[in-house]
């Protein structure tokens, strides 16, 4: 029997999340729904009729199967806050842009179909039914918009919370608590303490979360997670981090380093812009970086005149640090205007040539062309220069440090994956949404270490400028970086942290699809498997109807640490809409746990996109940052 009776006419329904049943007599309030299979099940119980589904928040392990509610003319609420979530889902689908994401929500983890609400609930409604009173709580933390349902059965006050909080004084994943860019949690961690305040003071006996155990002990288990939250906030220093703060009032200031650019005739660079610019001895140059933004470096024309200062007239090659669209989104305009050639790190080259392959933070929707593929430590020669490139993924997997010796002084050029403020607050970059690895010998651990390997006398940081470093320097900054694991295992409900910290463990790349009615094309389904044992999958892709596949159901293993990539061949109907987008999805049991509808494909056969869904690019009249801020606005209004 797949129910389990917690109290006197509540029941707990294990699907892909927990479902409720409050039962009165023969009827029933469902507390979220998931897959919807619970309808096969209530006469188990004694329900003859669903009245209502309450959802507590967007996600599409919620509500996926409430179609099957519909057919049954069930009536379905959900937040006020985060209906359009449910009844514009589609329209969501149309205008969520892929490209310069600073603002992470509403996540993609939203119905592909319209859900037509008949209730919406906001902070305070009650809403009577039967015997029973429910009051609704807005409880903000793992989406923006979230509820809690609190109601009293049987003299017990119960209230059932989504996925604020998980048993154990956790939460079922890191990456919900992000809301801003490099805010490192800071935004969830706020909202949840704010939430959790409003909780206890209506003092629940007890929490019926969608995940994990029921929590007989509210006041001890939050307290728990508070401390827990406390830790993460001092080892990212999330309070001061994010851009949220920008707007509210303004970033602290980095103190107690100088810039030393003073003492390099040969480098160029101003500041918080992320361009390094190598003078050569023959009226020619190359570029660390490139976005072509005044905020983020120099527009085309500051760019010209500050060659022709120099007596520049030939860009050899410009080579990005990581494929973020502030150090990128220029590179177009170098290759067009300056014959420049574009050298890259092996392991972002793909992401550098198919950005549409991909969904991550701060991408550029220009493909660039790379010239010459970079291996990890491989060395290589410009001038009288000898540079050795290095993986160095903190920011983002998807980085490289650069480590040579000019003017007489060994410099190693960081990217984003150091800050001034690392030193000094331990202020990170971190985002869960770059695809950053957490643990021994990879993301920002690997990074502590091929520095202390290097031993360069200076950092050259590109949004700050060149700073000294020593062993004891960089020794601190290793210790910094070790409390990250740490700090994430104590808060993540999964085997491994990065299960909880990557959004994209289980994706499909290409992420969206360029084709036509009565074509075929061709994806990936990648399975990142962080667990020291084998993955067991059953995988079921879910496609409308007349589609065709090699495959539509899959059993198969991932082996210990291995990232798995499963093709998938794909043909849309001919008489398909020309002009349309489709969204696919792959139900995942994983391990006999059902994930649900977990990854999504984008598949434009047809459809294209309006200019703000595209990525910003030089010639745009709004500059990047000011983009930026449209895109974070446009998004927020999805909760007005």
């Amino acid at each position: 029997m797949k129910f389990f009776e917690i109290f006197e006419n509540v029941f707990q329904f294990k699907d892909t999340i927990n479902v409720y049943a409050i039962k009165n007599g023969t009827k029933a309030i469902l507390i979220d729904f998931g897959s919807g299979d619970i309808l096969n099940y209530l006469r188990d119980i004694g329900i003859d009729n669903v009245e209502y589904i309450f959802h507590t928040h967007y996600h599409r392990d919620q509500c996926y199967g409430d179609d099957l509610a519909i057919e049954q003319n069930i009536k379905i609420a959900a937040p006020e806050k985060e209906r359009k979530l449910f009844s514009e889902a589609e329209k969501f689908w149309n205008t969520k842009s892929y490209y310069d994401i600073y603002y992470f929500k509403p996540t993609f983890f939203v119905s592909t179909k319209n859900i037509p609400l008949d209730l919406t609930f906001k902070e305070g409604d009650l809403f009577n039914w039967g015997d029973y009173q429910v009051k609704i709580l807005e409880t903000a933390g793992h989406t923006t918009g979230s509820i809690s349902y609190l109601i009293e059965i049987d003299r017990k006050k119960l209230a059932f919370t989504g996925d604020l909080i998980h048993s154990g004084g956790k939460v079922i994943t890191y990456y919900d608590l992000e809301y801003y860019y490099n805010d490192n949690g800071e935004g969830g961690i706020k909202r949840s303490l704010e939430s959790f305040s409003k909780l206890l003071n209506e003092n629940p006996q007890y929490l019926l979360s969608s995940h994990g155990e029921v929590i007989s002990e509210p006041t001890k288990e939050i307290q728990v997670l508070e401390k827990k939250f406390k830790k993460a906030r001092k080892a990212f220093y999330s309070e001061h981090s994010s851009i949220e703060i920008l707007g509210e009032k303004g970033f602290k200031s980095v103190g107690g380093f100088k810039d030393y650019i003073d003492q390099f005739p040969h480098i160029i660079h101003d500041g918080f812009r992320p361009p390094y610019i190598i003078l050569g001895d023959h009226q020619n140059g190359i570029l660390i970086d490139y976005a072509g933004s005044d905020f983020f470096g120099y527009t085309p024309t500051a760019l010209e005149e500050i060659l022709n200062k120099h007596h520049i007239k030939k860009i050899d090659f410009v080579i990005p640090t990581h494929y973020h669209d502030d150090h990128t989104a220029g590179i177009p305009f170098l290759q067009s205007k300056y014959g420049a050639k574009v050298y890259a790190l092996e392991n972002i080259v793909d992401v550098l040539e198919h950005p549409t392959h991909y969904r991550i933070g701060c991408l550029t929707g220009q493909s660039i062309k790379v010239d010459r593929v970079l291996k990890d430590g491989e060395c290589f020669e410009w001038e009288d220069y000898k540079f050795t490139v290095y993986h160095f993924p903190g920011q983002t997997e998807y980085h490289m440090g650069l480590h040579t010796k000019i003017d007489g002084k060994t410099v190693f050029f960081t990217g984003d994956t150091i800050q001034a403020d690392h030193f000094f607050d331990r202020k990170t970059n971190l985002n869960c949404l770059n695809f950053c690895r957490i643990g021994k010998d990879v993301g920002y651990m690997k990074c502590a270490d091929i520095l202390l390997s290097c031993q360069p006398q200076y950092l050259a940081i590109a949004h700050y400028g060149i700073i000294k470093a020593d062993k004891t320097l960089l020794k601190s900054f290793k210790k910094f970086v070790s409390d990250y694991e740490i700090v994430l295992c104590d808060i993540i409900a999964q085997e491994d942290p990065n299960i909880g910290f990557d959004p994209n463990w289980i994706c499909f790349n290409p992420v969206r699809v360029l084709t036509k009615p009565g074509k075929k094309f061709k994806s990936n389904l990648i399975i990142r498997n962080y667990l020291n044992k084998k993955l067991k999958l059953e995988i079921q892709l879910n496609l409308p109807e007349n589609w065709k596949t090699d495959w539509k159901f899959k059993s198969c293993n991932a082996n210990p640490k291995e990232f798995l990539e499963i093709p998938v061949s794909i043909k849309v109907p001919q008489d398909e809409d020309p002009n349309g987008r489709t969204i696919v999805t792959a139900n995942i049991i994983c391990n006999e746990n059902d994930l649900g509808p977990f990854p999504d494909l984008m598949v434009d056969h047809g459809f294209e996109p309006r200019d703000f869904w595209k990525g910003w690019r030089p010639e745009n009249k709004r500059d990047l940052v000011m983009w930026i801020f449209k895109h974070i606005n446009k998004d927020m209004r999805l909760f007005k």
